[in-house]
């Protein structure tokens, strides 16, 4: 998780924990961008960012506090509609045995979450207390909030390892149609050995693009790849290529049976 990626998910809570009619005190959990952890750990995020920047003033502070300590009000979708409805029934004299039962007992205890809150209070001053000068800060930081730090080097890394991976996988169907086209055009029209030569051509230049791709992955498994998800991208990648150059030869090998 990045600076970014954090400061989206606390504008996505932020947006649930508002949503909901007028005093309805449980919420949907099918509301929240991502599990609760995450989004704790995103507060933290963002909370880090502010104090390093020296943004996190008293009353921003304790907003933010006070919004994530709600967090405990998000329950199943179906819990929440029938806790909502038996409060209102509640207000209107027709259900006053629900609020001394032990489930209504058992969500107001636990829909503003203390614990968290002096977690938080903890981690704020935790991380105010680290030296922004030392070269290991912003690994500190991470540490603290539980997040899994991913140096910049390591980052782009990541990025280039996801997006050769995503450009290999979406081209892997098209390319294999294309074969199969020049196949079935050189085996049954006379376009014949020049169809041949065509996908030999063509399988040339996918060779070219495979020993590159596997040579990328290499570097970036072996040079600056260290983190976990961006070494099983690139063998994703790998595997991804192969398989490719499979299925080309898969149409090679007949047509120079077939002709020669």
């Amino acid at each position: 998780m990045n600076l970014e990626q954090a400061e989206k998910i606390v504008n996505a809570y932020g947006a649930a924990l508002a949503s909901g009619k007028e005093g309805e005190m449980a919420r949907k959990i099918s509301l929240l961008p991502c599990d609760k952890e995450t989004i704790v750990k995103a507060y933290k995020l963002f909370i880090a960012h502010l104090i390093e920047y020296k943004s996190l003033e008293e009353k921003t502070k304790d907003a933010l506090i006070v919004s994530l300590s709600g967090i405990g009000s998000f329950i199943s979708d179906e819990n929440a509609m029938d806790f909502n409805r038996s409060i209102q029934l509640y207000k209107s004299g027709m259900y006053d045995e629900y609020v001394s039962s032990e489930k209504y007992s058992n969500f107001m205890k636990n829909m503003v979450n203390i614990e968290l809150m002096e977690e938080i209070e903890q981690f704020i001053s935790d991380v105010s207390e680290l030296d922004e000068e030392d070269s290991l800060y912003h690994q500190r930081v991470y540490t603290l909030a539980g997040i899994e730090y991913v140096p910049e080097k390591q980052r782009q890394d990541l990025q280039i390892a996801n997006l050769a991976y995503e450009k290999n996988k979406n081209g892997l169907i098209p390319n294999f149609l294309l074969m199969l086209f020049l196949f079935l055009l050189s085996k049954y029209t006379f376009v014949g050995v020049y169809g041949l030569w065509l996908i030999m051509v063509l399988v040339g230049i996918q060779t070219i693009r495979y020993v590159i791709t596997l040579i990328s992955g290499i570097v970036l498994l072996f040079l600056g790849g260290e983190n976990r998800v961006s070494r099983s991208l690139n063998w994703k990648t790998t595997f991804i290529m192969t398989l490719e150059l499979g299925i080309d030869f898969v149409f090679v090998i007949p047509l120079y049976l077939h002709f020669y």
